[in-house]
This record gives structure tokens, C-alpha cells and sequence, in this order.
């Protein structure tokens, strides 16, 4: 079977995520553990309480230092096979001429070409990526997700 693959990329970009939020939560959570450990069994709130604030603290930082990067790739994908005998095709569009008026202009045509179109969209998470780590990644998927469809 012969197959035509057209494909026609939309999209690829990053999407900014701010971590820093998300930091603070897990940061806190985390000291207010250490800070038990180190009050060991004193019952000190005060301890557990210190604890928190450094963990916060910590994760403040961590969170404005590692950046969980997303890039998306979204794809057009037509796929035209070869198919035994003629396919036959007829368009119409039909244009608005003020609020009252339409002109209507079609065509046919005949092919030996069945077409199927398709969208595809891809992600790529990690931190601290850059682009051209994110189009390595995103290529990779996309590869993977249309070669999936033969």
C-alpha cells in the first residue's frame, strides 16, 4: 500500500509553571518533620513550629531555583493512502455577503486517495529544560504517536 504523510505543526512552546507556591506547601510540611526530629520527644511546639519556618524557607528557595519546565508540540497529521479504484471528493463553501446575500462556490475531483486527518499533541516535562532539549523530546514523542498509527 502507498501512503502520503503530511504533516503541519501549530505549536511548539513552553508553558510557564510557578513553582514557588507548591514549595512553601512542601517545604513547610518537610520542617515541620525535621523539626520534630529535633525536639525528640521534648514536646516543644515551639521546636516543631521553628522547624516549619525553616522548611519554608528552604523550599522557598528550592522552589525559586528549580523550574518545572513544560513545552507542547500539537501537530496536524493528513494521511492520504492509495486505494484501489477512484475516490471522488466534492467541496462546497458557501461565503456571507453583508447580513442577507450568500455566494456558493464548489468543486469535485476525482483521486486514487483516500485522506484521513488526525491532531496530535505531545508534552515534555523536566526541570530546568531548555528548548532544544524540550524539541529533542517533543520530536521523539510525536515520532512515537505517528508511528503508532501504521
Amino acid at each position: 500500500m502507498y501512503n502520503i504523510l503530511q504533516t503541519n505543526l501549530l505549536y511548539l512552546d513552553k508553558k510557564k509553571k510557578d513553582m514557588s507556591t507548591e514549595g512553601l506547601l512542601a517545604g513547610g510540611y518537610g520542617g515541620a518533620l525535621v523539626g520534630s526530629a529535633f525536639g525528640r520527644g521534648t514536646g516543644k511546639l515551639a521546636t516543631v513550629g521553628t522547624g516549619a519556618l525553616i522548611g519554608s524557607a528552604l523550599g522557598a528557595l528550592a522552589g525559586s531555583t528549580i523550574h518545572v519546565d513544560t513545552y507542547f508540540g500539537v501537530v496536524d497529521i493528513q494521511i492520504k493512502q492509495k486505494v484501489k479504484g477512484v475516490v471522488h471528493s466534492h467541496t462546497d463553501a458557501i461565503l456571507k455577503n453583508g447580513s442577507a446575500t450568500t455566494t456558493t462556490t464548489s468543486y469535485s475531483t476525482k483521486t486514487a486517495y483516500q485522506a484521513y486527518r488526525t491532531r496530535i499533541v505531545v508534552k515534555a516535562t523536566q526541570t530546568n529544560m531548555n528548548l532544544q532539549q524540550a524539541i529533542v523530546v517533543v520530536e521523539n514523542k510525536l515520532a512515537k504517536e505517528i508511528a503508532g498509527i501504521f
